[in-house]
C-alpha cells in the first residue's frame, strides 16, 4: 500500500489516503517519495514514470504525520475547529457533536501562539479487548505538541497538545483524538 499525502495547504485532519491500483502524476510521486524511504535510507528520488506499486519495503515517516498535527494544531488555535471536525474520524465524531468539539476546543484554547514544538511522536497498535471502552482496535499515531501562548493578560500559558491519527480501513489516517492540558504560568 503507498500513502501520499493529502495537500496540507488545504486544512484537511487527515493524513492520507490509499493510493493503491492508482497510476499517481508527478506531483504525488514527489509527495511518496517525500513521506516514503527504504528503511534505513533517504527518501528515494522519484518521477511520474517510477513504479510505485512495489513498496513492500517503505515506511511513513513521522514527520508527515508532525506537519499534519502541526496545521491542525494552527487552525484549532485561528478558531477552525469547525473546518478540523468535518474530516476526523468516525472514532471522534462517535464522542463528540460538532458543536461540542467546536466548544471544547474554544474553551481549552486561548491566548495567541508564541511557540509550538513537538514533544513526542509515536506509534501503537490497539488490541480489540473487553476493557478498551470507546478506543478502537487497530493502529495508531500519536504526535504530542508543546505550545507556548500569550493570554490577554499577558500571562504565559503552556498547554500540551496530544493528537491521535488512526489509521483507517480505507487507508487514510485520520484524527481520532485531540486531548489539550493547559497551565497558566
Amino acid at each position: 500500500m503507498l500513502l501520499a499525502l493529502l495537500p496540507l495547504c488545504s486544512g484537511t485532519a487527515a493524513v492520507g489516503q490509499d493510493l493503491a491500483g492508482q497510476k499517481p502524476g508527478a506531483e504525488q510521486a514527489r509527495a511518496v517519495a517525500a513521506v516514503r524511504a527504504p528503511q534505513g535510507a533517504a527518501p528515494a528520488r522519484q518521477d511520474a514514470t517510477t513504479s510505485l506499486s512495489n513498496s513492500a519495503d517503505r515506511w511513513l515517516s513521522p514527520n508527515a504525520f508532525l506537519n499534519v498535527a502541526n496545521q491542525i494544531s494552527s487552525q484549532a488555535a485561528a478558531g477552525k475547529a469547525g473546518a478540523i471536525y468535518d474530516e476526523v474520524s468516525p472514532i471522534l465524531k462517535a464522542r463528540f457533536t460538532r458543536d461540542a468539539f467546536v466548544a471544547d476546543l474554544q474553551k481549552k484554547l486561548s491566548g495567541k501562539v508564541v511557540q509550538r514544538n513537538w514533544q513526542s511522536i509515536s506509534q501503537v497498535m490497539i488490541a480489540d479487548t473487553p476493557n478498551a471502552k470507546g478506543t478502537a482496535a487497530g493502529e495508531y499515531v500519536m504526535v504530542g505538541l508543546l505550545v507556548l501562548a500569550k493570554g490577554e493578560d499577558r500571562k504565559n500559558e503552556v498547554r500540551t497538545e496530544v493528537l491521535s491519527f488512526f489509521h483507517e480501513k480505507s487507508g487514510a489516517w485520520l484524527l481520532a483524538d485531540y486531548q489539550i492540558n493547559k497551565k497558566t504560568m
